[in-house]
């Protein structure tokens, strides 16, 4: 599911300082000679494809691909359009959706509603598919596009915000709520939290983080919200913007808080009840997007390359990760769009990773 990075992108910035010439007499016994001075490690080596799949798309070339999204190594949608220059009040954009179920071997067109939108839109988990025309109609699929419904809604409807989680914060109300039945149930009891912003259940854990005064609160059920239990996060940390971030079997949770937007954001990892602060000695300045990897681990990729937070460390290991568009997919799967829209999967766990890239090329 697309989701916009906290993170802004700046370009790393390098400073230094230069000592005056000073003139003195020489010391007795002699000074110690000054360390050498400590170089930058070498960025690593890019990493290549150990695949490259090149499925031929069957839209005409006047289509540009406008999303695309995968919901595990295998399973992915795209959008493409073609855009006339009608006035913004009509529909200008003719719409194909296509699929694939072979990890980008081959793609098909789905038999979707007729689309015509200045802004249409993709969004996919699971097996949920959902496609968005402007300005208030949404087609629903629960079966990966074999069959769709229609509702129209100023609004995101319900089936939108399920894409994001069992459990969601209800915009209007502020309730953590359960998705039961296609309806959104509120919890037995409510956390008792200020601000609540965002949830996330992972391994049987609901947690549910909020800010007040520039400082996060998180609380935790392990009964899907009958009780809950309060986390320490450290509370001399100071954040505008805090995310959560889990891996894909729900081991690791991480939270991330930044200030700014721009700089390398604080993290915690969930140890217990207990909030661990996570180093990461070595770290890149600015960065674009971090994922959960498994085994404890980050994938963090930037302006600078593209690396791995492990150990207190971080190692830059050259990785194709590229953009504001990383994320971990359901079955563990790295995925990453590049600028020239080519598609990579990281397939595997932790570090230990087969890299696939997909090239999109019209018939």
């Amino acid at each position: 599911m697309r989701r916009l990075a906290l993170i802004v992108t700046l370009p790393l910035l390098v400073t230094g300082c230069a000592l005056n010439d000073i003139r003195r007499p020489v010391p007795t016994p002699p000074a110690p000679s000054a360390p050498p001075p400590i170089s930058a490690p070498a960025p690593a080596v890019p990493v290549t494809a150990d695949e490259v799949r090149r499925g031929q798309l069957p839209v005409p070339d006047d289509f540009d691909l406008g999303s695309v999204e995968f919901t595990d190594a295998e399973h992915g949608y795209g959008l493409f359009t073609r855009c006339g220059s009608r006035p913004r009040s009509k529909p200008s954009c003719t719409v194909r959706v296509l699929s694939t179920t072979d990890g980008g071997r081959s793609w098909q067109q789905l038999r979707h509603p007729p689309l015509a939108a200045n802004n249409p839109q993709l969004s996919a988990a699971g097996d949920h598919l959902l496609l968005f025309s402007e300005p208030h109609h949404w087609y629903i699929s629960a079966d990966r596009g074999r069959s769709f419904r229609h509702e129209r809604s100023p609004e995101p409807p319900g089936a939108y915000w399920r894409l994001f989680g069992r459990f969601h914060v209800d915009e209007e109300s502020g309730q953590v709520a359960e998705w039961v039945n296609g309806r959104a149930k509120p919890v037995p009891v409510q956390p008792s939290l200020p601000e609540v912003a965002r949830t996330v259940y992972a391994n049987g854990r609901l947690i549910v983080v909020g800010l007040q005064d520039d400082r996060p609160y998180v609380v935790i059920s392990l009964d899907k919200g009958k009780t809950w239990q309060q986390t320490i996060v450290a509370r001399d940390s100071k954040v505008v913007f805090l995310r959560t971030l889990s891996s894909s079997d729900g081991r690791d949770v991480f939270l991330m808080g930044s200030d700014d937007r721009i700089s390398f954001p604080l993290l915690w990892r969930l140890d217990g009840h207990r909030w661990e602060p996570v180093e990461a000695a070595g770290h890149p300045e600015r960065v674009e997007e971090l994922a959960a990897i498994g085994d404890g681990m980050l994938a963090v990729t930037g302006p600078s390359g593209s690396g791995v937070i492990a150990d207190g460390r971080y190692q830059d290991l050259g990785w194709p990760l590229g953009g504001n568009e990383v994320r971990v997919l359901d079955d563990g799967t790295l995925f990453s769009v590049h600028p020239d829209r080519s598609i990579w999967l990281g397939i595997g766990h932790a570090t230990d990773r087969r890299w696939v890239k997909i090239l999109t090329l019209n018939t």
